[in-house]
């Protein structure tokens, strides 16, 4: 059931992603209630195969509080299955995270630590921008898809304006305000990692700090 609904949206999407110049792009978000998970899809830059050739990162959610460790191992071996299946791609390009909690016993943000030091970088491609991704190391891989029509919507009002951007993450809506014409970006985060991932996305993209 999964992977045949996944073989669907893939088939509509690269289609789409195509048209639009976007390489990237949500699959699936806990439409099947017995599959509350999220499924990404990063395709490969420059790929002719939009639809096969690329990556799926897939954050599972808690399913319900009564599973045992058994329930939850056979679960996960399933659901790998259907994905793999239905996106027709090896093991090694899909890219498990678990979505839980986001703060650790002392407060601090689980989401945006460190969870791996593999580096598993890659460019993905939007409305012709470029950005740096990172499939490996963190929750997050970088670049929220489901921000998408608001990054684009700052893209065509940006021409001549000064932007603000708080709370900036990697800086996408930084980059898209300066594709888009913006007179001044000013990019702010707490994150040393973040604003270092923001100046390569501003390279990736022809643009200097």
């Amino acid at each position: 059931m999964l992977g045949e609904r996944l073989a669907k949206r893939m088939k509509h999407l690269a289609k789409w992603g195509r048209r639009q110049g976007v390489s990237c792009f949500r699959l699936y978000e806990r439409d099947i209630p017995e599959y509350p998970l999220v499924i990404d899809w990063y395709g490969d830059p420059d790929t002719d195969d939009l639809s096969h050739e690329g990556d799926a990162v897939v954050w599972f959610h808690d399913r319900t509080k009564d599973d045992t460790i058994d329930d939850s191992i056979a679960y996960r071996r399933d659901v790998e299955g259907e994905i793999l299946a239905g996106l027709g791609i090896p093991r090694a390009r899909m890219h498990v995270k678990q979505r839980g909690r986001q703060r650790d016993e002392d407060g601090g943000r689980e989401q945006y630590e460190r969870i791996e030091t593999s580096a598993n970088l890659k460019i993905v491609h939007e409305h012709g921008s470029r950005f740096q991704i990172n499939l490996s190391d963190y929750l997050d891989v970088g670049l929220f898809l489901d921000h998408r029509p608001t990054r684009l919507a700052v893209r065509e009002r940006a021409e001549g304006k000064n932007v603000l951007n708080l709370f900036a993450y990697t800086g996408a809506f930084s980059v898209h305000a300066r594709a888009g014409g913006a007179a001044l970006t000013t990019t702010i985060d707490m994150s040393r990692t973040y604003l270092d991932w923001y100046a390569q996305n501003l390279y990736q993209n022809g643009f200097g700090l």
